[in-house]
C-alpha cells in the first residue's frame, strides 16, 4: 500500500510538474550563454515553432526580449546575484506573455535587428528536453524505493531514513526539473 501511495504522488507530482514547465509562452528557443560578452546566443531553434517561424536562426546573439535586456546573468544565476536575477526573471517572463514580442539579435557581423514572434500560449511536450524527463524519472524511483524499503522494515531507523531522503529527492528532482528546463523565464516566485 505504501508503495502504491509514494508511486501515486509520484506521478500526480510529476504532472504538476509539466504542467508548470508547459503553461508558460513558448518561443522555440535553446538559448546559451555568450562566452565572449554579456549577451545570449541562440544555441538550437525548435523545428515549427514561432522563433523557427520568425526567422530566427542559431548563433544570433539575444540582446532584448519585449524591451528587457538579456544577458548571460539571465541563464547562470550566481547566488550574489540571486535578487537582481529573479527581478530580471520576473519582468521577462511578464514580457513573453505579449501576443506579439520583440526580440532583439545580433549577428556574427555585429548587426542588430528586430525579431517578431508570437508566443505559443503553452509550450508542447515534445519541446522539454530529456534532462526534464529524466529528472522526473529519477525522483519518482528515489521515492520509491526509498518508501519500499520503509515498507518491508518499518522498525529500522536506517529504512525510515532512507525513506525519508527518498521523499526528499522526489522534492529536490521535481524542482530541478522546472528549473532547469525553463527556455527562457520563469516568474521569480515560482524559483523562491
Amino acid at each position: 500500500m505504501a508503495i502504491a501511495v509514494a508511486a501515486t504522488v509520484s506521478v500526480l507530482a510529476a504532472v504538476l510538474c509539466t504542467a508548470m514547465v508547459t503553461d508558460v509562452p513558448w518561443l522555440g528557443l535553446r538559448l546559451a550563454p555568450d562566452g565572449q560578452g554579456p549577451a545570449a546566443v541562440v544555441a538550437a531553434v525548435h523545428p515549427g515553432s514561432p522563433a523557427a517561424q520568425a526567422g530566427l536562426r542559431t548563433g544570433a546573439h539575444v540582446v532584448r526580449v519585449g524591451g528587457q535586456p538579456l544577458s548571460a546573468a539571465d541563464l547562470l544565476d550566481t547566488w550574489p546575484q540571486v535578487d537582481a536575477f529573479l527581478t530580471r526573471q520576473t519582468a521577462l517572463r511578464t514580457a513573453l506573455d505579449a501576443p506579439r514580442l520583440v526580440v532583439r539579435v545580433r549577428d556574427a557581423a555585429g548587426t542588430e535587428r528586430d525579431v517578431a514572434i508570437e508566443p505559443r500560449a503553452t509550450r508542447p511536450l515534445d519541446a522539454l528536453p530529456l534532462a526534464y524527463w529524466c529528472q522526473l524519472l529519477f525522483g519518482m524511483i528515489g521515492c520509491v524505493t526509498g518508501t519500499w524499503l520503509w515498507a518491508l522494515r518499518r522498525g529500522d531507523w536506517g529504512a525510515r531514513a532512507y525513506a525519508a531522503t527518498g521523499v526528499r529527492f522526489l522534492v529536490f528532482a521535481y524542482a530541478a526539473a522546472v528549473y532547469s528546463s525553463r527556455e527562457l523565464a520563469l516568474d521569480g516566485v515560482v524559483f523562491r
